[in-house]
Parts: C-alpha cells; sequence; structure tokens
C-alpha cells in the first residue's frame, strides 16, 4: 500500500509499537526524503535495499532493536545529511561511509568495535559513545634532520671524547641564555607598561583641554535675550542666561540669530496656533504671531532637568545643520514650562 505513495516526501511512524523487519514498502519510495521510525521494536538487518531511497536526506531508526552490522549499502545515500542508528543492538566494524553532505551521526550505544573510519573523524565523540569504537592516533611528523655543510666541524663539549655527539644537542637549554631570555621579555613588558601609561595620559591631557575650549565657547559664543516687548539685552554668556531665566522673570525667551526674530513668551500666548503633532516627549504646534511670522514651537513635558543641563544640550541642539532637520532658533525654560522655537 504505502509503495503507491511514489510523491510521498516525509514519513513518521515514531513511537508506536511496530516490530519485525523493515516493510519493503517502505524502501520503494523514490521521493522520500525524511524517514522517522523512532521508538518502535524493528529488529533484524538494516536491509541493503535502503539504497533505493536515493532522494533520502534524514533517516532515524534511534531506540529499536536491529542486531546486525551496519551495511556499507549506506555509502550510497549521497544525499543523507542526518543519520541516526543509535540505542539499537548494532555490531560489528564500521565501514567507510563517504556520504560527502553528512552533517549529524549518531551511533551510540551499540555493540560496534574497531577504529572509527577516516571519513567519520570529523564528528565529536559523543557520536561513538557506549561502543567499543576508538579514534586512531594522529600521525606524527616525521623528524627533521639537520645535516651540516662539509668542512664545518661544532667543537666537542668539554669532556667529550672525539666521537661525542653531545654537542649537536641544539634543544637543550643553557642557563645563562634562558635567564637572558626572561630579562628581555620583562624589559619589553615594562617598556610596554611605561608606553601605554604614556599614551593614556597624553589622551587625558588632550581630552581636558577640548573639553575647556569647548566651554569657553560655549560662554563666549552667547546668544541674545530679549524681554518683555522685543528689549534685545545683547550678548548673554550662560551664567547672565541663567540669571535671567529664573523663576519671576517667565516672560524671557533666549533667541539666537537675534536680529532675525525678537518676541516674547506673551507674544506667543497671543499667537494663532495649530497642534501639528504629539510624540513622546511633548507637543508641535504652528503658531503665527501678529507681526505675520510663523514659528514651530516643540512643548516639552516630563523633563526633569536642571538649567544647566537644558542650556547644554540647547547649544548642541541649535548647531545641527540638516535638510530635513528644522534649525533651533530659540528655547524658554523655567521650572514649570520649557519650549523650543
Amino acid at each position: 500500500m504505502l509503495g503507491r505513495l511514489t510523491a510521498l516526501q516525509l514519513l513518521s511512524l515514531r513511537s508506536n509499537d511496530l516490530s519485525g523487519p523493515l516493510p519493503a514498502d517502505l524502501l520503494c519510495l523514490p521521493a522520500l526524503a525524511g524517514l522517522h521510525l523512532q521508538c518502535n521494536a524493528f529488529s533484524g538487518a538494516l536491509p541493503t535495499a535502503l539504497v533505493g531511497l536515493t532522494a533520502l536526506q534524514v533517516l532515524d531508526l534511534t531506540f529499536n532493536a536491529f542486531d546486525d552490522a551496519v551495511p556499507s549499502a549506506l555509502a550510497n545515500l549521497t544525499r543523507l545529511v542526518a543519520l541516526d542508528l543509535s540505542n539499537n543492538s548494532l555490531f560489528g566494524r564500521v565501514l567507510y561511509l563517504g556520504l560527502p553532505a553528512l552533517r549529524f551521526l549518531n551511533l551510540s550505544n551499540n555493540r560496534l568495535d574497531g577504529t572509527v573510519p577516516a571519513s567519520l573523524l570529523r564528528f565529536p565523540d559523543a557520536a561513538f559513545a557506549g561502543n567499543n569504537l576508538t579514534r586512531p592516533a594522529p600521525a606524527q611528523a616525521p623528524p627533521i634532520v639537520v645535516a651540516l655543510p662539509p668542512g664545518l666541524v661544532a667543537p666537542p663539549p668539554r669532556g667529550g671524547g672525539p666521537g661525542s655527539m653531545s654537542h649537536l644537542d641544539f634543544g637543550a637549554p643553557r642557563p645563562g641564555r634562558e635567564h637572558n631570555h626572561q630579562a628581555a621579555i620583562l624589559a619589553i613588558a615594562v617598556g610596554g607598561c611605561v608606553l601605554g601609561f604614556t599614551v593614556v595620559a597624553l589622551l587625558l591631557l588632550a581630552f581636558c583641554k577640548s573639553s575647556r575650549e569647548g566651554r569657553d565657547d560655549e560662554t563666549t559664543g552667547g546668544s541674545t535675550v530679549v524681554g518683555k516687548g522685543g528689549e534685545k539685552k545683547g550678548r548673554e554668556s550662560l551664567e547672565s542666561k541663567a540669571v535671567i531665566g529664573k523663576d519671576g522673570d517667565d516672560n524671557r525667551m533666549v533667541f539666537f540669530e537675534a536680529p532675525s526674530l525678537a518676541f516674547d513668551l506673551e507674544d506667543l500666548l497671543r499667537a494663532s496656533v495649530k497642534v501639528l503633532g504629539k510624540g513622546a516627549f511633548g507637543t508641535a504646534y504652528r503658531a503665527v504671531l501678529e507681526d505675520t511670522t510663523t514659528v514651530v514651537i516643540k512643548r516639552l513635558k516630563e523633563v526633569n532637568v536642571g538649567r544647566h543641563d537644558f542650556e547644554q544640550q540647547m547649544e548642541l541642539l541649535r548647531r545641527i545643520r540638516y535638510d530635513n532637520v528644522v534649525e533651533l532658533r530659540a528655547y524658554y525654560y523655567s521650572k514649570d514650562e520649557k519650549l523650543l522655537v
């Protein structure tokens, strides 16, 4: 019946109580790629007719009662990727299995003996555990013979006879030479540590210098502070901006490039606004002032930072120049309100 399923690609009869030899119908499925018969009671020899499953890629016969040798016909299953014959009663030697596509192999817990063939040495020891299989010892490289040029004769060692060859023993370490070698390694290590500390110190000095210069630029670069009524206060340092922006002077704003903009918080409150969008950090508005000046205002929410940190972040934001990023022109800071213009 199964032999008529010529297009069958996967067959799983695992964990049943099937017994006896493998049915002949299972071995006549030319398109079969996966055969899973584990955890049954199949017994006898592995049939050589398995070679007829030319498309087979996965063969799982673990936890059965097969009690014969591993057939050499398995070498003809050239597409086989996984082979699991563990926990059976297979015995004898494992013959050569080429199987170039094989990536998984498990022959553990059988009664196999002999030497693991060279074609299977790429698999770990766990694949052969529970057997009497041994791995061949790795081949040793032949000794290298150093021939002295004609006429070059090394002086004999002290106390050595004319025929002694002990002076040709280049492998024995000499106490003086070993001591010099250790001293050289120690000197190199100490020199490397000193050089490393020097480089780190220079980098720290350069970083501190650049940070100091950056703070000087921020304090001297300045911004123009405009008060109520559009009165220009001139260029102010970060310290003076912190004084003007205290609570109690809530209608003061800090502008970058003040000649093009001059308004205060009251002007924004009287402006015609439209919600552009809401995000995780606040809401964006389009505001049209009384003098038809149009700006975009970002009203921040749940931003609990000090004035100094906030001003530093604003100095960084105003330096961003990108085609798709709106340039920061001004900001407002108070304890309860923070705006970006």
